[in-house]
């Protein structure tokens, strides 16, 4: 991706008066000389952040609000120069991934954020590239850890610490932490910082929370059950330990449903007498409603019926089909809504 990486940093030199664009590695920075004002630099900056390729961060070296960018000649501002402004750190939160770059006071405060950032998104695989030396503020650390724990609570995100500024956006999973993840960052960046939030729900999240209306839910729990089977050992209604999942999953699909109530329909194979197999069925139902409830189901929503072995899925001839045959299916009762 560095070819690509180059042309976006020279496309954004074209649209300023005046400005530098630099590459090391994966890090990029783009600062400006007079008379590019900041206004117009930030602009360039957020539509090379946009086109640069994944895995490549940026630090935007601006001066004050709408002034002319405040390094000339005279004023190098690398991240590492000895008293001179650091490179913005940057954070980037994907789903199994935080990964943490930009400038740092020293190896010892870099590897300290880094062991911060594994115990703040516990399971996440953190990736640390810092630039070290450089005049920092006494609140930067503070700030630091402050995004570290703010993007830990998002789904995926990105923030921006700089000198001025400090920047948060990213998805969350419910509207109602949105300002409380506001709150956290915006009390904790410290110093003279302003602090932006750009926080918002997915969409799937979005449609994930919707009420269902009985049919609607009936047709989700039984795509549950298939894409995830509750598996019965042949002559047993007991539920093993794996199916745990499946039925929280059942458990929060059924959260959705809005009026009607929904049939667990327990299904066997052919192997035995019928008889045998009507009360086996639905004892499994009964079985799968029991969990349902432990899981916090409604027992109101639900009822259990035992169909035996008279709707075969599959052919009882093999032990996979007479697998697929031992299942549970959901249905809204009549009358109930679609």
């Amino acid at each position: 991706g560095w070819d690509e990486a180059a042309e976006a940093g020279l496309d954004a030199l074209l649209t300023l008066p005046a400005a530098e664009f630099r590459m090391t590695g994966r890090r990029a920075r783009l600062s400006a000389r007079p008379p590019t004002r900041r206004l117009a630099l930030e602009a360039a900056g957020t539509r090379l952040r946009a086109a640069l390729p994944e895995g490549y961060s940026l630090a935007v070296l601006t001066g004050g609000a709408d002034s002319p960018a405040e390094a000339d000649e005279g004023s190098e501002r690398d991240a590492g120069a000895e008293g001179g402004a650091p490179a913005p750190l940057l954070i980037r939160r994907e789903a199994g991934r935080m990964a943490i770059s930009g400038g740092a006071p020293d190896p010892l405060i870099g590897e300290s954020l880094a062991a911060y950032a594994r115990v703040a998104a516990p399971g996440a695989a953190v990736e640390a590239d810092f630039v070290y030396g450089g005049a920092f503020d006494p609140a930067w650390r503070a700030a630091a850890m402050t995004a570290i724990a703010a993007l830990a609570r998002l789904e995926e995100g990105e923030a921006e610490i700089g000198a001025a500024r400090a920047r948060l956006e990213g998805r969350v999973e419910t509207p109602l932490a949105i300002a409380d993840i506001h709150r956290l960052f915006a009390s904790g960046i410290g110093g003279a910082r302003v602090a932006e939030t750009r926080l918002a729900v997915s969409p799937a999240r979005i449609a994930a929370g919707r009420a269902l209306p009985p049919g609607r839910c009936a047709e989700e729990m039984t795509a549950i059950a298939a894409a995830d089977p509750i598996r019965f050992a042949p002559g047993s209604a007991a539920l093993e330990e794996g199916d745990q999942a499946v039925i929280r999953a059942l458990s929060a699909a059924l959260g959705r449903c809005e009026g009607g109530r929904i049939e667990i329909g327990g299904h066997t194979d052919s192997q035995g007498g019928e008889a045998l197999n009507l009360a086996l069925s639905a004892a499994r139902a009964e079985a799968v409603l029991a969990a349902l409830v432990g899981a916090g189901a409604r027992l109101t929503l639900l009822s259990a019926k035992g169909y035996g072995e008279a709707q075969p899925i599959a052919d009882n001839g093999t032990e996979e089909g007479r697998a697929r045959n031992r299942r549970i299916e959901f249905r809204a009762l009549e009358g109930d809504g679609e």
